[in-house]
């Protein structure tokens, strides 16, 4: 039963009005849509629609009907409709502007990029300074990748509307794009200080400032963000991010907690959360993550990269398991049809009599990097005569150390922006011979460019230790030391040279260390890595030296953070063995590379992390004239360190057993004439020895490139 409205009662409509001021009267078309209009703007599109199609039964040409009703179909998804209402408005007025304008916002919501230009260029033909239009234009623009035109839309947009957010927005996407972070970063700020309530942008500028390294101020633009939308995932993902590289893993945890809760298909939240876990030594927990990430999206390969450092890092798994887990690393980057083509490439190449043999360096850490500590003595020696070096940075970065890198090749060219496929085809196109890789599967991996088959030599070096598991990768350089069993732990043949195939240049600007034995006899073990190196194999082992030396304790620091939550764990763990907080101290992280080489004058004997050994960390104490005590493992990764003291003529202070590495470092422990003696010799030592001659290492990687080479054309022959 139906109860009678009264003429002084509200119309149901919504409106607010009395039923005789409202749907009761029998109004003109005008005072219709003037009526339909209140509704439209109030939110009350049922009521709107209804009055919109009452005008259209009596005036189906009504342009305005027609207009506000297609409106109002776009805005609850009825595209269809939406584009049928429009076009038959410009049926009836061509030059209508506002028709022209949301056609092309509907068309291009539907993917219909020409079509969409179509009607923009058409609005800026009949309405030049139409600011919204060039808006829109810009942004199909950037979709289909043309950074420059999209940049000159925004731009025409902002001359002609200088307070408009959204272009301000739009035009810092395309900065970032580019990867111009100041310009992006100004855009964001015009686009904030226009429209103080953007989360979006505030968002935006966060991830623009963490790319300039400022972190904090970063972390100020997601807080703003998340406070303008509780339930924002995206700020509080990449909150997580800058709490992280801060260290402050728990709360970096919580906030990908969060992200993945109000969007639980977000596979980057979910890769997020196994880094911060994997950094917290969390290891089944970080795994659960990455394989949740690869359960969203099976082709992810950054939780597949991760993974295997996972595996290579710590153990976890035997080498058999993960070589076969990398072999699918290949599978899930390529398709059939593309990894058939890789195989079946062929290249061209004349005889290396006449001409330099053209060596490319793919790599993400051209500048200030642990990898770039080594690759850099190395390339500023390489005989310019006999080889031409080509550069592909694959991350954007600035500063002296990237300037520096990039004045040593013949030719840098950027991959940054460049999918793999396109990625390689550049390589191919610049003839490139021997074509290195340097990042392996840690932060920045493009071995993808690798697997579509880039150049006729391809192999890896420096930056990661173990399989890479592509087929398409021939060559891993190892040193002679490297027992004949590794072989079956990698797909890659590996190529062994006579000398570690790393070279280190120590700070020669740094005055020989000031250490004094201390006067009560403590005795100080050090170990300066990032706490993620430090793990429970390293910590109970560690504990046990302690245990034997008595009046022993530990100074520890990350040069990356100040790490609380790693304090509390490294804390524990000792405290597990009966060995206090007060023999354990976490010195503070402050900036500068001079005060943290400063910190090994208070170390007596440096201690090695295993399994994963210390690269640049290793090399720094023993510069600073530290002894270094290392394990020598059944994995490559715990090896490194073995390497760099077989280098310097150190084999004594290698162990190959627990019981082994703790009888060392109690000899170095008890024998302070020694440890004197090192202070002033070692840095000497290292001078003259292969671990510091980059020019010979130069010259036997030279001799390796041609005779790979040549091996790859006696191939092609044969």
């Amino acid at each position: 039963m139906t109860t009678k409205i009264g003429r002084n009662d509200r119309c149901p409509c919504g409106s607010g009005k009395k039923y005789k001021l409202c749907c009761l009267v029998r109004p003109s078309n005008a005072a219709r849509l003037m009526m339909a209009r209140e509704h439209h703007e109030a939110g009350r599109l049922q009521p709107a629609a209804k009055i919109y199609e009452q005008v259209l039964r009596g005036d189906p040409n009504n342009v305005e009907a027609l207009h506000s009703l297609s409106i109002l179909a776009s805005q609850i998804g009825e595209t269809a409709t939406a584009e049928r209402l429009m076009r038959q408005v410009l049926s009836l007025q061509p030059e209508h502007v506002g028709a022209l304008s949301n056609l092309g916002i509907t068309l291009q919501s539907q993917g219909r990029q020409e079509d969409a230009i179509a009607c923009y260029e058409k609005v800026i033909a009949l309405r030049p300074h139409h600011a919204e239009a060039h808006n829109n234009l810009g942004n199909l623009r950037l979709a289909q990748g043309d950074l420059e035109q999209a940049i000159a839309s925004y731009q025409r947009a902002l001359d002609l509307k200088p307070d408009y957010a959204d272009a301000h927005y739009n035009l810092g996407n395309a900065y970032q794009r580019r990867g111009n972070w100041t310009q992006a970063r100004e855009s964001y700020r015009r686009a904030v200080a226009s429209r103080p309530e953007f989360p979006e942008a505030q968002n935006n500028l966060g991830v623009v400032l963490r790319e300039m390294g400022e972190t904090s101020a970063a972390i100020e633009a997601f807080e703003r963000a998340i406070a303008l939308r509780a339930e924002y995932a995206d700020p509080l993902n990449n909150l997580g991010v800058a709490l992280q590289e801060q260290g402050r893993m728990s709360a970096a945890v919580e906030h990908y907690h969060q992200a993945i809760a109000l969007r639980p298909a977000d596979v980057e939240a979910h890769f997020n959360l196994g880094s911060a876990l994997q950094e917290l030594h969390r290891t089944d927990e970080a795994i659960a993550a990455y394989q949740s990430a690869l359960e969203i999206q099976p082709g992810y390969l950054p939780a597949y990269s991760n993974l295997l450092l996972l595996y290579a890092s710590t153990g976890c798994v035997s080498p058999a398991e993960e070589l076969a887990f990398a072999l699918g690393w290949e599978r899930a980057a390529l398709t059939e049809e593309e990894r058939a083509e890789a195989r079946s490439r062929r290249f061209v190449r004349t005889h290396l009599a006449g001409r330099k043999l053209r060596i490319g360096i793919v790599s993400a850490e051209l500048g200030e990097h642990a990898v770039a500590d080594f690759l850099e003595p190395l390339l500023s020696e390489i005989d310019r005569s006999q080889f031409e070096l080509l550069l592909f940075p694959t991350r954007l970065r600035d500063g002296a150390r990237t300037q520096r890198l990039h004045a040593l090749g013949d030719k840098v060219i950027s991959l940054a922006q460049v999918p793999d496929a396109a990625a390689a085809e550049v390589i191919r196109k610049e003839g490139v011979d021997v074509l290195i890789d340097t990042t392996g599967h840690t932060r920045g991996c493009r071995l993808g460019i690798f697997a579509h088959r880039a150049a006729p030599v391809q192999m890896t070096w420096i930056g990661y230790w173990s399989t890479t598991g592509l087929t398409e990768v021939d060559w891993v350089l190892a040193d002679d030391k490297l027992p004949a069993s590794f072989d079956a732990h990698f797909c890659e043949g590996i190529w062994r040279v006579p000398r570690l195939p790393l070279v280190y240049r120590g700070d020669t600007a740094l005055p020989q260390s000031a250490w004094t034995p201390s006067a009560d006899g403590t005795l100080w073990f050090g170990s300066l890595n990032r706490y993620s190196k430090i793990g429970q194999e390293s910590l109970d082992l560690w504990a046990k030296v302690m245990e034997a030396v008595p009046k022993s304790k530990l100074l520890l620091e990350d040069r990356t953070a100040d790490d609380t939550d790693a304090h509390q764990r490294i804390s524990a763990e000792l405290a597990t063995h009966g060995i206090g907080a007060d023999r354990i101290e976490f010195e503070p992280y402050i900036p500068g590379h001079e005060r943290h080489m400063r910190l090994y004058d208070r170390v007596d004997v440096a201690l090695d992390t295993i399994p994963l050994n210390s690269g640049t960390t290793a090399c720094d104490a023993l510069w600073m004239g530290v002894p270094l005590v290392a394990m020598e493992g059944n994995r490559t990764a715990s090896r490194i360190a073995a390497g760099f003291l077989r280098a310097i003529g150190r084999t004594e202070w290698i162990a190959d057993s627990e019981q082994n590495y703790i009888s060392k470092v109690v000899e170095l422990s008890n024998n302070v004439e020694l440890r004197k003696q090192l202070r002033g010799s070692q840095r000497q030592r290292m001078v003259e020895s292969s671990l510091c001659d980059a020019r010979g290492l130069a010259r036997e990687l030279e001799q390796t490139f041609v005779q790979m080479f040549d091996r790859w054309t006696a191939a092609q022959t044969s």
